[in-house]
This record gives C-alpha cells, sequence and structure tokens, in this order.
C-alpha cells in the first residue's frame, strides 16, 4: 500500500511543479486576435520580427507588451500576422507571459535590444531594471522561437540589453 501512496505522492508533487512552473504562461491569450484588446487593457510597446528574406517577411512576427491598467498586470505577447482584409495589422497570439516581477513597476522590458552570449538577438527580451548604464542586466530573459510559436528561458547571466535612454539628456 505505501508504493502506491509514493507514486500518489510522486504524482501530485509532479502536476504541482508543472503548474507551478507554468505559472507564468498567460494562457487566456493564446489564439486570440489582437487587437483590439480587452477593455482596459492597452499595448503599451512592441517590435516587429523578422527578416525581408524571412517567411512572414519583416514584420511575420511581433512580440508586444500590454498593460492592464485596472489589474496592474503586464503581459508579454508572442504574436505572429495573422491574415485579414482591411487596414492595420491584426495579430494572432502564439504564446504569453506574465512574470510575478513585472508587478514591480520599476522593472520594465527590453524589447528588440538585447544580446545574447554578445550578439544581438532580435528574438530575445529581457525584463530589467532601468539604471544609469549603457548596458542592462536581465533580471529574466527570454527567446521567440518563431518556427514554433513559443517563449523559451534563456539564461538570465547570458543577456544584456542597450539601454536606449542612456546619454540622453532631453
Amino acid at each position: 500500500m505505501s508504493t502506491w501512496r509514493s507514486a500518489f505522492a510522486a504524482l501530485a508533487l509532479l502536476a504541482w511543479l508543472s503548474s507551478a512552473a507554468a505559472g507564468e504562461r498567460g494562457s487566456g491569450w493564446i489564439g486570440a486576435i489582437v487587437p483590439p484588446y480587452p477593455e482596459g487593457t492597452r499595448e503599451t510597446q512592441g517590435t516587429c520580427i523578422g527578416r525581408v528574406d524571412a517567411p512572414g517577411g519583416i514584420c511575420g512576427h511581433a512580440l508586444a507588451v500590454v498593460d492592464d491598467a485596472r489589474g496592474g498586470l503586464r503581459t508579454v505577447l508572442a504574436v505572429r500576422a495573422a491574415k485579414h482584409f482591411g487596414d492595420g495589422p491584426l495579430w494572432q497570439v502564439v504564446d504569453a507571459l506574465e512574470p510575478d516581477a513585472l508587478a514591480d513597476r520599476a522593472v520594465g522590458v527590453a524589447v528588440a535590444t538585447c544580446q545574447v552570449d554578445g550578439r544581438d538577438d532580435s528574438h530575445a527580451f529581457a525584463l530589467v531594471r532601468p539604471v544609469e548604464a549603457e548596458w542592462l542586466p536581465a533580471l529574466q530573459a527570454w527567446r521567440f522561437d518563431t518556427a514554433a510559436g513559443r517563449l523559451h528561458e534563456l539564461p538570465a547571466a547570458t543577456v544584456r540589453c542597450l539601454n536606449e535612454g542612456f546619454g540622453y539628456d532631453g
């Protein structure tokens, strides 16, 4: 009987660990076409990802940060261009993160300016704490695998992001 209890306890622990690891995923966004965004939510930053010669072109995929002013929640969306007729871009959300660290308004999201192991990587983004320095160390970092449509965590120690406001006095 103790073998069954041990097996059940191991399965319960595995399920709990899986849900804890998935806790930062914004799964409610996945599959949604945006804009429009839910009421009270607005896009505060974003960047296109791609190359002229890549499938989908220069802006076939993108990263966006949306802010829910009422709830204080910030979410990072990984999106791909959605086919449509009409004006303006539409995006399908393929992955989303709601990192706990973004509850701290002093933590920002750096997109389109990051390096991984010293090499520019337009698919990488990081949570950073702005300081008076040219490069900001990552607190947490991810890379958008556009082929798989997934965000994969990177070791934060390998990522730094250019502080676009450094040295600006105007």
